[in-house]
């Protein structure tokens, strides 16, 4: 399990709650497109929140798209159909630390 930053930091091991539910997929391999957020009281993402790592436990995952799934490469297929293959085969249930991201 390896999370990396846009700027290809290594974050692994930062957030457990997050590697915990991805780890509990039926899918051996994918990569994922998204971005980790701790929301404030009014339900704003809390950038330095996010940063601080006094809520690790409360951080959330956006997913935005799949690109890769148990070694095939999807980045071709139409962003729809990568869309539907993320909602349906990774995030069936959406209780948890990861949630499906609209088109915008």
């Amino acid at each position: 399990m390896h999370l990396f930053t846009r700027n290809g930091y290594d974050w692994s091991g930062r957030f457990p709650i997050i590697e915990e539910a991805a780890l509990r997929n039926r899918c051996q391999q994918f990569v994922i497109d998204g971005e980790a957020v701790l929301l404030g009281i009014d339900g704003v993402s809390d950038f330095n929140g996010l940063h601080s790592r006094k809520q690790d436990d409360e951080v959330q995952l956006y997913a935005f798209d799949i690109l890769a799934l148990d070694g095939d490469d999807l980045r071709k297929l139409p962003l729809h159909l990568r869309k539907t293959m993320l909602g349906a085969r990774l995030l069936p249930s959406r209780a948890g630390p990861a949630h499906e991201s609209g088109y915008g």
